[in-house]
C-alpha cells in the first residue's frame, strides 16, 4: 500500500500512506487477533435443546424456547388498516398465520406464525380506519378505540411510509401505540408499503418474530455460561430529540433493558427517559428497584456473587458514575457484588482488514472482499479491544466500504475486568435481537435500550401518553421492537 501512495480519492483528496498497517496475528495478546466462535442458541429451558446459529430453521424443527408454557396459545390481534388497504392487509396476514407455500425446505417461512411458534390458533379482526372529513388521527382513533373493545392481546396497524414524517402528535405511528400500550397492549405497526415488497416471505418470518415477543414469547435465549454468579446486564440507551428535522435536539438518556447472563431479556425498566442533568440520580434508583425486583424473583441468598454489567455507547463513562455504582454495591452488603462499566463505541479511527479475504458471492459478482469475519476480536491493551459486528455478509454491495469494527473499552473502576469475557458478551449478545433471524450491529442491550429511548421520546408527545402504563401489563414485554 506503501508504494501505491499518494491515493487520489476525489478531485483535490489524495492520501498519503506513510508506513505500513501492523499486521496482528493470531493470538490473546495485545496487538493480536482471535475469533469468537457465534454463540449456541437454547430453544427449551435448563438446555435440553441446544442448537447452533443459524435459529431460524431449528425454530422450524423444535418450536420456541417457551413452547410449552406461552400463555397466549389462542392469540387475539387486532387489525387497524385503513379500508383502501384491507384487501391487501388480509392476504399479508393470511400468508403470515398460514406461510408461504414452497417446494424448497429452505425457502423462509413455510409453516407460518401457527405452526412456527406452536400456537393452538391466531384469530385477526379487522377494524378499518374510514377517512371522511375527519383529520388523519381522529379516524385511527376511532378505529383503535374500537379495536379496544375486543380486548385484544396485540394490535397490528397500517400505515403509509409518509406519515412518519408527521409531527409526533398527528403521525399515526405514534398516537396509536401511545392509545393501546395505554391498554396494556403491544403494537405491530406496518407500512403498506412494507405489505407490497416483492420479497414478502422475509417480511413474515420477522415480522412473525417480533410480534411472538411482543405476546411475551421467549423465542430463544443463548446457552449460558458456567460461571456461578448472577450476573445483571444493564442497557443505557440513548436518543437525540427535535422538534423539527434541522434542530439540534436534546439528549435525552434511559435506564431501560435488564437482561440475565444468557441473553434472556429480563425487564424493561420503569425509569423515564431523562435528561443528561438528571441521568445520575435516574441510574441509582434504577439499580435499586432492579435489584429489589430480581432478587426476589430469582431467590438471591446471602453471600451470593451478583455481576453488574453496564453497557453504554453514547459517551464515556465519567468517575461520577462509576463512584454512584461503588456506593450503591457498598450498600448491598449480603452480596459479593461486581461490576463493570463497559463502553461500546463505533466513534474512533481504527480499522481492522482482512486481505486474504475474497468475498462472498453478490449475484454475478462478490462484495466485502478484505472484509474480516464478524467476531474478529483484536486487543489493544488490558482494557480495551477491537470487535468486528459486520462481516462480508453485511455489507451490502460491492461498492461498499469495509465496515468499522467497535472498540469495547472497560472503565478503570470496574471491578470485573475480564476484557476477553466482556468483548465476548458483547457479541454473543448481537445474536439476540428479536426484531429478525440476522445478528445486529451492535448488542441488544444497547440496540433495545436506543429504541426505547427515542420512542419514548416520541410517544412524550403525544396528548395524555403516561409512560407509567409500561410498568405494569408491558414491562416484561418486548413492546419497542
Amino acid at each position: 500500500m506503501e508504494q501505491k501512495s499518494p491515493i487520489t480519492c476525489c478531485a483535490d483528496l489524495n492520501i498519503h500512506i506513510l508506513g505500513k498497517p501492523h499486521e496482528c496475528k493470531k493470538g490473546a495478546d495485545a496487538g493480536f487477533s482471535h475469533t469468537f466462535n457465534t454463540p449456541n442458541c437454547v430453544l427449551r429451558p435448563g438446555g435440553s435443546i441446544t442448537v447452533p446459529w443459524p435459529v431460524d430453521k431449528q425454530i422450524d424443527l423444535h418450536g420456541p424456547y417457551d413452547a410449552e408454557s406461552f400463555p397466549h396459545k389462542h392469540a387475539k390481534i387486532a387489525v387497524v388498516c385503513p379500508e383502501e388497504f384491507v384487501g391487501e392487509t388480509g392476504q399479508f396476514l393470511r400468508k403470515l398465520k398460514e406461510g408461504i407455500n414452497s417446494t424448497n425446505e429452505k425457502a423462509p417461512f413455510r409453516k407460518g406464525f401457527e405452526r412456527k411458534y406452536h400456537l393452538n390458533g391466531c384469530a385477526f379482526t379487522f377494524h378499518a380506519v374510514k377517512r371522511t372529513s375527519a383529520a388523519l388521527e381522529d379516524a385511527y382513533k376511532d378505529a383503535s378505540l374500537e379495536a379496544l373493545m375486543e380486548k385484544p392481546d396485540l394490535a397490528v396497524v397500517v400505515i403509509r411510509e409518509q406519515h412518519r414524517s408527521l409531527s409526533d402528535s398527528a403521525n399515526p405511528y405514534y398516537t396509536t401505540k401511545a392509545r393501546m400500550m395505554a391498554q396494556g397492549v403491544p403494537v405491530q405497526i406496518i407500512e403498506i408499503e412494507t405489505i407490497r415488497r416483492r420479497d414478502v416471505e422475509y417480511v413474515l418470518n420477522n415480522v412473525s418474530l417480533a410480534m411472538y415477543a411482543k405476546l411475551g414469547g421467549i423465542p430463544w435465549t443463548l446457552a449460558p455460561n458456567s460461571d456461578m454468579a448472577h450476573e445483571i446486564i444493564m442497557g443505557i440507551g440513548s436518543a437525540r430529540l427535535s422538534s423539527s428535522r434541522r434542530g439540534a435536539g436534546e439528549r435525552v438518556i434511559g435506564i431501560t433493558t435488564v437482561f440475565s447472563g444468557d441473553g434472556q431479556y429480563l425487564l424493561s425498566n420503569n425509569t423515564k427517559e431523562v435528561s443528561s442533568e438528571e441521568y445520575l440520580e435516574a441510574l441509582t434508583r434504577s439499580l435499586r428497584e432492579t435489584v429489589t425486583e430480581l432478587r426476589s424473583r430469582f431467590g438471591w441468598r446471602a453471600k451470593d456473587r451478583v455481576r453488574f454489567i453496564f453497557h453504554q455507547s453514547f459517551k464515556k463513562y465519567k468517575d461520577v458514575e462509576a463512584e454512584a455504582v461503588k456506593t450503591f454495591a457498598a450498600s448491598l452488603t449480603e452480596f459479593d457484588v461486581q461490576y463493570a462499566f463497559v463502553h461500546v463505541s463505533d466513534s474512533h479511527n481504527w480499522m481492522l482488514f482482512e486481505p486474504s479475504a475474497d468475498g462472498v458471492k453478490f449475484g454475478k459478482g462478490t462484495k466485502g472482499k478484505m472484509v474480516p469475519q464478524r467476531g474478529q476480536c483484536v486487543p489493544l491493551g488490558p482494557n480495551t479491544a477491537l470487535l468486528t459486528l459486520s462481516g462480508p455478509y453485511q455489507v451490502k454491495t460491492a461498492l461498499h466500504g469495509c465496515p468499522h469494527p467497535i472498540l469495547v473499552s472497560i472503565h478503570e473502576d470496574s471491578t470485573f475486568k475480564s476484557l476477553d469475557y466482556l468483548a465476548r458478551q458483547v457479541f454473543n449478545l448481537s445474536f439476540m435481537s428479536w426484531r429478525g433471524f440476522n445478528p445486529s450491529t451492535l448488542p441488544v442491550s444497547i440496540s433495545y435500550s436506543n429504541m426505547i429511548v427515542d420512542l419514548l421520546g416520541h410517544l412524550r408527545h403525544v396528548k395524555n401518553w403516561n409512560p407509567e402504563t409500561l410498568a405494569t401489563a408491558l414491562k416484561e414485554r418486548r413492546w419497542f421492537l
